[in-house]
């Protein structure tokens, strides 16, 4: 029981209202179109050294979204590509408020100035969400897939105790 107290209290010391973690991981990821198998994952799954990769045989723009189970309260998105072939040089970043499945405000509109490899990193003010979405508006593809690879896409909200519990259930934190 002694123990249960102290983990509980070490997640509230971690808990502190204006401190952001990685929620990503909580998060259900869809994308469109569908990715080789059992990649999508690897878009929030902390390793930037393998990424999303939408199948062969697919074309154009790409998008993923991230299902949060609650509303969550995000403040920053950071972006990896990985992979020069199939690079995004100009995306959205969307949010889904109420869970209706419409992504009704913008987060960040980006002309990608940032080379493939690098972290983009976009802060806003915080907002409560269901979903997020990356979406590609223009890019390249050198081969037979969507593009981009997204090697991690990072959400960060608000490090609540029901989050931080969450991610340690996970074994995340």
């Amino acid at each position: 029981m002694a123990l249960l107290l102290n983990a509980l209290a070490d997640v509230c010391a971690l808990a502190a209202e204006d401190s952001l973690v990685n929620i990503a991981p909580l998060a259900r990821v869809s994308c469109e179109p569908a990715a080789e198998r059992e990649s999508a994952a690897r878009a929030t799954d902390g390793n930037p050294g393998s990424g999303l990769v939408f199948a062969v045989g697919s074309q154009g723009e790409g998008s993923v979204t991230l299902t949060f189970d609650a509303p969550r309260r995000i403040q920053k998105i950071r972006v990896l590509q990985g992979q020069p072939a199939y690079h995004s040089t100009a995306y959205r970043l969307l949010a889904d408020k109420d869970g209706d499945g419409a992504f009704e405000t913008t987060l960040a509109d980006a002309k990608d100035s940032t080379p493939w490899g690098e972290w983009a990193e976009f802060t806003f003010a915080l907002v409560e969400v269901r979903a997020v979405r990356f979406q590609s508006v223009a890019g390249k593809s050198e081969g037979r897939r969507a593009h981009p690879v997204v090697n991690e896409l990072a959400v960060y909200g608000l490090a609540t105790a029901q989050v931080i519990q969450e991610m340690m259930r996970m074994g995340t934190r």
